[in-house]
């Protein structure tokens, strides 16, 4: 999911403060999914909004973060069944990326985050 330009961010212990503190939750393997294993994530776009967190989806409609429903319509774009995580319910996220050049298709690769984090690299 692409994020926003910022005029100015603060830097802490887990980056940049508000960078990937949710993450779309794979329901059935229970790993984290970016973009870099399923590509059609590229369509959407997150960005802060008065202490929550706006999605537009490709179809340019927006949901809060905290739409019950946010699941279900990225479940419907991804087509696999997905939800969306706060980094602080999965303390030890495992993270799925793509194993090679293609994203959607084709074997993936697996490893473990750093605890409260979504990172799927070392942090800056």
């Amino acid at each position: 999911m692409l994020g926003e330009r910022l005029e100015r961010a603060e830097i802490g212990s887990l980056g940049l403060s508000g960078d990937r503190v949710f993450a779309v939750l794979d329901q059935g393997s229970g790993r984290i999914v970016s973009a870099k294993r399923l590509a059609s994530l590229f369509g959407c776009s997150a960005r802060s909004l008065n202490g929550t967190v706006l999605v537009t989806l490709p179809d340019k409609s927006e949901m809060f973060i905290e739409d019950p429903e946010l699941g279900e319509r990225l479940s419907a774009e991804l087509g696999r069944s997905v939800g969306v995580a706060h980094r602080d319910s999965i303390p030890e996220p495992r993270i799925e990326i793509a194993a090679g050049s293609s994203t959607d298709e084709g074997p993936s690769q697996e490893f473990d985050g750093l605890p409260g984090t979504f990172f799927d690299a070392a942090p800056v």
